[in-house]
């Protein structure tokens, strides 16, 4: 089993060398796939850079721990 590598908003500037304000933009708009975590959003390293290369990647944030109702 692979184990992703999440990063924080701040952490995925960083290592991508991109305006924060880029990072942050991207993840409220919802074009790049992402996980909040109490206050903190998570994104995977690998798919960000999928995003970079490909352009936008259509996903539903999910938050950790909640639960949705799927329709039956």
């Amino acid at each position: 089993m692979v184990i992703p590598r999440m990063l924080t908003i701040s952490e995925t500037a960083k290592e991508f060398n991109l305006p924060l304000n880029f990072v942050r933009r991207a993840v409220l708009d919802g074009k790049v796939a992402h996980v909040k975590a109490g206050k903190k959003y998570l994104l995977n390293a690998e798919v960000f850079t999928q995003y970079l290369t490909v352009g936008d990647i259509q996903s539903t944030p999910q938050t950790a721990g909640q639960i949705r109702r799927v329709a039956q």
